[in-house]
């Protein structure tokens, strides 16, 4: 198993978890771009005239820097969640480690494919035993 594979094994939940976030993300954006292009248009309705000039009252420039400030939040939020989803923690991490140089050990072990079979089936049955019976309630 290549540590690629393990993890994307390890990390699926934390991808899906993000890809949700994103989704709440850009849908709390769209709605605030909704309001503010609301505001906006009605700013400009009420635009002010001075010598015949329109000019756009104060409240059009508030609203290019609130949507300036809404869309930088919104990318500080995306790169903050891919970074808190997809690195993963020290226990990840060592697992991403340990166990790929573990498994191919124990698949190329010499003395793990000499056993016989015989072996292998006595151990087989041995767990079988182990393992609680089910009852059948008729």
């Amino acid at each position: 198993m290549s540590r690629c594979l393990l993890y994307f094994i390890i990390k699926c939940d934390d991808i899906r978890e993000l890809f949700r976030s994103l989704k709440d993300v850009f849908v709390g954006i769209l709605i605030t771009m909704g309001v503010l292009w609301f505001l906006g248009t009605t700013a400009v309705a009420l635009a002010c005239e001075i010598n015949g000039i329109v000019v756009p009252c104060k409240v059009f420039q508030l609203l290019k820097l609130t949507v300036f400030i809404i869309v930088l939040a919104g990318i500080i939020t995306i790169i903050s969640q891919m970074l808190h989803r997809l690195i993963p923690s020290t226990k990840e991490m060592a697992v991403l480690l340990v166990v790929p140089p573990m498994t191919n050990a124990l698949i190329n072990s010499k003395t793990l494919q000499r056993f016989p079979k015989k072996i292998i089936d006595l151990a087989e049955d041995w767990i079988d035993k182990l393992s609680p019976k089910k009852v059948n309630n008729n």
